[in-house]
C-alpha cells in the first residue's frame, strides 16, 4: 500500500528515501518534517523494532494518509480482512480516531468462513461496519445468467461454455475467474 502511495515500489534504499522526500514535499506543498519522513521510512524498513507498536504505527499510518487525502480522497481495499489483524486493527483505529475524519474510503472484504475462523478480527470488523462510518454490504453468489455474462463478456468464452462454468461455480465469481485461468494455463481453451 504505502510503496504504491509514494510510487516507491522497487527502489533501493537511497532511491526511496529521495521518492519519499519528494512525495512528502508534494503532499504538503513545503519541505517535509522530519518526523513523517522518518516515520514513512521506518514503515517501509520492516525492521520489527522501528515502530512496532500499533499505536505508533497506527499513528504514522494516519498522518501519511491524511497528507494524500489532502490532494485527494483515498481509498484502501483490504482483501481478506480476517488474514490481517494488524489492518483490521488499523482501521478499528482510524474509525475511533477523535482528530478531524479523513476523506478515506475503505472497502474490506472477507468471506463469512474467515470470519467464522477468526472471530476476534470479525467483532472488530461488525462493530465498524454498524458504526456511523461503517456500512456492510452482503453479497451472495451470482445467479447463472450473470455468471454467464460474466463468463461470455469478459472472459470470453462460448455461450456453451459458459453455462458449464456457471453450473461448476455455483455463482461465486472469483471460483469463476479461477476456473477459466487454470483452463487458459492448462492450454484447454483456444
Amino acid at each position: 500500500l504505502l510503496e504504491r502511495l509514494v510510487r516507491a515500489r522497487g527502489l533501493s534504499g537511497d532511491e526511496r528515501r529521495e521518492q519519499v522526500r519528494a512525495w512528502l514535499d508534494d503532499a504538503t506543498r513545503h519541505a517535509p518534517g522530519g518526523r513523517d519522513e522518518a516515520d514513512l521510512l521506518a514503515l517501509f524498513s520492516r525492521d520489527p523494532t522501528r515502530l512496532e507498536d500499533g499505536g505508533p504505527r497506527h499513528a504514522a499510518l494516519r498522518r501519511l494518509l491524511g497528507r494524500a487525502a489532502g490532494r485527494r480522497p483515498v481509498v484502501i481495499l483490504v482483501d481478506d480482512a480476517t488474514l490481517d489483524g494488524d489492518a483490521v486493527s488499523f482501521l478499528d483505529s482510524l474509525v475511533r480516531s477523535t482528530d478531524a475524519p479523513l476523506p478515506v474510503l475503505a472497502v474490506v472484504t472477507s468471506t463469512d468462513d474467515a470470519l467464522a475462523a477468526h472471530p476476534v478480527e470479525a467483532d472488530v470488523l461488525r462493530r465498524i461496519a454498524e458504526g456511523p462510518a461503517g456500512e456492510h454490504i452482503g453479497l451472495g453468489p451470482l445467479d447463472a445468467a450473470e455468471v454467464e455474462a460474466l463468463a461470455t463478456g469478459p472472459l470470453g468464452l462460448a455461450p456453451a461454455l459458459a453455462r458449464d462454468v456457471a453450473e461448476r461455480s455455483q455463482g461465486h465469481p472469483l471460483f469463476v475467474v479461477q476456473l477459466v485461468g487454470d483452463w487458459v494455463s492448462k492450454g484447454a481453451l483456444e
